[in-house]
């Protein structure tokens, strides 16, 4: 034993735990799919063949090349813990953005995971640089070709399979082939090349819907507010044991003034708010957009004709986005301006004690409904349509609520126990003054419609469920409330891009094409979009936004 331990020093048997390490990852996850192990394999010859034409060090090369595929392994497994999602390459620029550094301090598991891969990454690579030998000049020239012939392989792998892929999205297969796909598509699918033609099953069937209703000429136009409410859903979704059920919130259950509601389809888990806002503002499935869905907030919404900023300031309204987060964050003051918003304001604006560049992450639901109060209440010749966006409802989710001990005995782990016990504190926090606003709402003067929604579910990691709908962890709420005379109809499940059309038509505006293509969609589908049933009219209803109405150029 102890000539065995001589021989193998320390440096071999790191090389050898990471050849195990990178074989058991590449096999194990891409047997079943013979194109993500080849490119796996490519991808990893092609990094080490070129570590080592640049150093000369064949064994700092490997263990280079092996760490660069178990560190995005790491990643793509952070990423489909907290999101439910795939890593994919447009992912670097949000991960990137230094306006969303503060975020990821909200999630020290994950930033202590990666700073501690990172780290000891770099003390490997630094002991295998001092420890390997150099290479000869033919050796660097043979290493130089098999960097070529690996990336030519990858890239010829891509190109005979990229359709096959973006059949499997949004799952896709494997994390180097996600990877050298989606960095394929980094110049943004157009859907137009997808769905062309082929719309009259849609047309046709819209024209029998009724005709919407605008307002007269000379109405007194409503005020809208419109509002996400982050990582909002209502937690008695959630199964417990024994069928017990959570109390009540009156944050759900205060029916005054409500005028329709039900379930929201949205598309990102535990995160993404920006995926539910890129929805929600230009009534469009980000997932139409493949592998940039995860950017679209940095390379969709400078493209897209149509939003409702631009709906409602076609019709006469000043638009307005209230929110407590610095607009540089995830991109979302530019993509606000892209879409056509006519101001941003913060609270700072009305006297909230903050610096101007912070992310106000704790900031209390009360607060914003009072600034929104506030934005109505001035004089304003214009009517306003108002963006807005909680915080509160935001995790972390670690300090036990007062219901914790009740929780406790019929959670399934303690972990859940505390974290939707605190998840509850924060959403009954605000349910008092949610009450008071829709008693404001009810009794101004001045008609008024209110719509809110949840974006996402709060990474609560919760994976049972009461409710009916596939993809259960992509389910949130919506509600409507307003001053008008009449209701409006709750659809069994409502997508959330159909939430822009749903409070134009409350306000009886005067849709463009997009806007009543959108509001007839919903109608034809009850609510639904990428699992409506029907589906010639819903391909004849991506033809007509993207092909006939050219929404995105």
């Amino acid at each position: 034993m102890k000539r065995i331990l001589q021989h193998w020093d320390l440096s071999r048997v790191v090389l050898i735990a990471l050849f195990v390490a990178v074989g058991v990852f590449l096999f194990r996850k891409n047997i079943s799919y013979p194109i993500a192990l080849l490119l796996g394999c490519d991808a990893l010859g092609a990094v080490f063949f070129f570590l080592w034409t640049l150093s000369s060090r064949a064994a700092f090369s490997f263990s280079g090349a092996s760490l660069t595929v178990l560190v995005l392994a790491l990643l793509d497994r952070m990423k489909s813990h907290y999101y439910k999602e795939k890593l994919m390459t447009p992912d670097f620029a949000v991960a990137l953005d230094p306006g969303n550094f503060g975020t990821l301090l909200h999630y020290p598991l994950a930033g202590a995971g990666i700073l501690g891969s990172l780290v000891l990454s770099v003390v490997i690579l630094f002991w295998f640089w001092k420890r390997s030998g150099l290479s000869g000049t033919k050796t660097r020239l043979a290493a130089l070709c098999g960097a070529v012939g690996c990336a030519a392989a990858a890239f010829l792998l891509v190109s005979m399979n990229e359709a096959n892929w973006l059949r499997t999205l949004p799952k896709g297969q494997g994390v180097v082939v996600n990877l050298l796909m989606s960095a394929r598509e980094a110049k943004v699918p157009n859907p137009a090349d997808e769905f062309q033609g082929n719309t009259r099953a849609f047309l046709d069937a819209a024209a029998g819907l009724p005709a919407g209703k605008a307002l007269p000429a000379g109405a007194r136009k409503p005020d809208v507010i419109l509002m996400l409410q982050e990582s909002t859903t209502d937690p008695r979704i959630y199964e417990l044991k024994d069928g017990w059920q959570l109390p009540d919130l009156s944050v759900f259950d205060d029916r005054t003034a409500e005028k329709a509601s039900g379930p929201l389809r949205v598309h990102t888990f535990g995160g993404g708010t920006w995926i539910s806002e890129f929805s929600a503002l230009t009534g469009l499935d980000p997932d139409d957009f493949r592998s940039a869905k995860n950017s679209v907030f940095y390379t969709v919404v400078g493209r897209v004709r149509n939003s409702i900023f631009r709906e409602f300031s076609r019709n006469g309204y000043e638009t307005i986005v209230l929110t407590s987060f610095n607009p540089s964050a995830y991109h979302s003051g530019e993509a606000y301006r892209a879409l056509g918003v006519d101001r941003i304001v913060r609270p700072q604006d009305f006297g909230y004690p903050a610096s101007r560049t912070e992310n106000i992450w704790t900031i209390r639901t009360a607060d914003m409904l009072g600034y929104a109060r506030r934005l109505l209440d001035e004089p304003h010749e214009k009517p306003r349509f108002v963006y807005m966006l909680t915080m509160r409802e935001h995790g972390p989710y670690d300090q036990k609520g007062s219901l914790y001990d009740v929780i406790r005995g019929h959670a399934g782990t303690d972990a859940e126990a505390v974290a939707l016990s605190a998840y509850y504190e924060k959403l009954a926090d605000s349910g008092e003054a949610f009450s008071e606003f829709y008693r404001y709402v009810g009794d101004r003067k001045k008609p008024t419609v209110f719509l809110r929604f949840g974006d996402h579910q709060p990474g609560i990691h919760w994976n049972r469920y009461r409710i009916p709908y596939p993809n259960p962890a992509f389910v949130t709420f919506w509600s409507l409330r307003d001053n008008l005379p009449g209701r409006s109809e709750s659809p069994e499940i409502m997508d959330i891009s159909f939430l822009g059309g749903l409070a134009a038509e409350r306000a009886g505006l005067s849709l463009s094409p997009f806007y009543e293509a959108n509001v007839a969609m919903r109608r034809l589908c009850n609510g639904k979009l990428a699992d409506c049933p029907k589906a010639d009219i819903l391909y004849g209803y991506r033809s007509r936004i993207y092909s006939e109405l050219r929404d995105f150029e």
